[in-house]
């Protein structure tokens, strides 16, 4: 049993973390193991419950359960609601096998689990890269590249395709690794280093996510701004050197992408999804409901049940009708939903969900504030922006990487915080 808790759940949380940007379901399974071990480990008593531990309960992903315990009594089909809840099991699950794991416990766990995404990341990286290269060099020139290379077909979704995950769960993943390569000592050695990062940078362009772009720019100022900090020791040299990198940065990618898809995805389409837009035409091939319009009828909806909600499970379904009433065909066509976690949470439960969710992300951000990781303050921020965006937390591949990870960084900070006030 002590090599179970010594051996067992490290590696169980590695393989966890590793098996996530493949997205082939086996995270599912193995973070279902990491239960059943901190389970045996328990009732073996080689696990005791740790009382100090016991209020991060109140912060953990276990609220946001609250809000949707009473779907099953406003759903007409309550067999939707329990595998909507059984989707969202972890969020109750992984918070409570925590609160049992001593502080030595968390920090080998954290460390092997950082170390398996970072793997699992760069891996999956360079699998679709190396998918992509073969698929532009099959209608090419061998070492030709020009603006084709980063084009619809090679980019976005269609450069996730092949292990069918959407591109804003790759890219946090990526934009994760990333934090831990390049402001933690997880990774010891410069060259393996430079080379992730370099990977990991250039999947992100084929990515192709807004969003995931966004903060990865945000990501890289910080990291320069730290490094001319460390060199200059003057905060007007630093904010100069800078902003002066950026801005070269930005005038080289304007050059080298400027005629491809890759921008204007970036600069055209956004400009139309942040305008009120139905059935118009986004690129010269495209047309469709802007997301602004989304969630102007994600908002109509949640007017007309503003406290308790739908209920889980209903989001698609209450929204498809009001899509229809409001002439978004092609909305209500591809059943989407708000494209927003947060008026998502309304939709299902109510103000209430969305009061807890806002109430969770905050106070976490406090936490890892207060305890000054960098690396788990990115990921609450991260979380946060990507759920303006994004439905992020209404598949596995969100719902269980934020409740591992949000149980993972709200103990490691709630420990850094305790060693500091003794």
């Amino acid at each position: 049993m002590l090599f179970l808790r010594n051996n067992g759940l490290p590696y169980i949380s590695f393989t966890f973390a590793f098996a996530l940007p493949f997205a082939n379901g086996i995270n599912n399974y193995v973070l279902a193991l990491f239960y059943i071990v901190v389970a045996l480990l328990v009732f073996s008593k080689k696990l005791n419950f740790q009382k100090s531990n016991f209020s991060t309960v109140l912060y953990s992903t276990i609220i946001l359960m609250i809000p949707f315990l009473w779907s099953i009594f406003i759903v007409e089909n309550s067999a939707d609601v329990l595998i909507a809840l059984e989707r969202r099991l972890s969020f109750m699950l992984t918070p409570i096998s925590f609160v049992f794991l001593t502080n030595k416990d968390v920090l080998r766990i954290k460390n092997f689990s950082l170390k398996g995404l970072t793997i699992g990341a760069v891996l999956s990286s360079v699998l679709l890269i190396v998918l992509v290269l073969l698929k532009y060099y099959s209608l090419k020139p061998i070492f030709t590249i020009d603006n084709d290379l980063f084009n619809y077909f090679h980019t976005s979704a269609n450069y996730t395709y092949p292990i069918d995950i959407h591109p804003s769960y790759l890219g946090l993943y990526i934009l994760t690794s990333l934090v831990i390569l390049l402001f933690t000592g997880v990774f010891v050695s410069k060259v393996w280093k430079s080379l992730f990062v370099g990977i990991l940078s250039l999947s992100m362009f084929f990515l192709n996510s807004r969003i995931i772009l966004a903060l990865y720019l945000i990501l890289i100022i910080i990291y320069f701004g730290r490094y001319f900090q460390s060199k200059f020791k003057n905060r007007r040299l630093t904010v100069i050197s800078t902003a002066t990198l950026m801005v070269v940065v930005l005038v080289i990618f304007f050059n080298l992408f400027k005629n491809t898809y890759l921008f204007q995805h970036i600069k055209s389409e956004t400009t139309w999804e942040l305008t009120h837009q139905i059935g118009t035409n986004y690129n010269r091939k495209g047309s469709g409901d802007s997301r602004l319009a989304r969630w102007d009828a994600a908002i109509q909806v949640i007017k007309k049940h503003p406290f308790m909600g739908h209920g889980i499970s209903m989001e698609t379904e209450v929204l498809k009708d009001q899509y229809i009433s409001m002439g978004m065909n092609t909305a209500a066509k591809e059943n989407y939903n708000s494209h927003n976690q947060f008026l998502g949470f309304a939709i299902e439960g109510g103000l209430i969900s969305l009061i807890l969710f806002c109430f969770y992300l905050i106070l976490n951000l406090y936490f890892t504030l207060k305890s000054k990781d960098f690396l788990s303050m990115f990921f609450f921020v991260s979380i946060a922006a990507i759920c303006l965006v994004e439905n992020l937390l209404v598949r596995n591949a969100g719902i269980t990487f934020l409740s591992f990870y949000g149980a993972l960084f709200l103990h490691s900070s709630f420990n850094s915080i305790k060693s500091r006030t003794r």
